[in-house]
């Protein structure tokens, strides 16, 4: 059987390197797009709990015989294991323990990121503040 010219197919060991090469190209996209994914995730995760613990701490601020301490603590206490508050970026704001007064509870929390490159789209860290404000009644 005569060869055409033009015929030649690569044989197993050219197209194994050819796959290798797309691999090296893609794996290193494909790896930042799930680290960021993950990373995206953590931050929710972690939004959702600081909120969970402002929240817990307005419910037990509301309470004037609670010592701050305490309340900073019941905070820093809601939202471990997970993270860990610092209790000086933990503060309370009123006008009084009065009917019709408002309790302000404020929490902020330094984000960091896993992966580099969120440091160009976003500041590393990420400062997250959540505020609770209960009425006293």
């Amino acid at each position: 059987m005569a060869k055409m010219v033009g015929d030649e197919r690569p044989g197993r060991r050219a197209l194994r390197g050819q796959s290798i090469v797309e691999l090296a190209l893609l794996l290193p996209v494909l790896l930042m797009l799930v680290l960021g994914a993950l990373d995206l995730g953590r931050a929710f995760y972690y939004a959702a709990a600081v909120a969970n613990a402002t929240r817990v701490g307005a419910q037990y601020a509301i309470d004037p015989a609670i010592p701050q301490a305490d309340i900073k603590q019941a905070i820093v206490n809601e939202a471990s294991p997970y993270l860990t508050l610092d209790p000086s970026r933990i503060t309370f704001t009123t006008a009084g323990w009065a009917d019709g007064n408002d309790l302000t509870v404020n929490v902020s929390y330094d984000f960091r990121f896993l992966i580099p490159l969120a440091g160009r789209f976003w500041s590393n860290p990420l400062t997250m503040h959540y505020t609770s404000i209960v009425r006293f009644d």
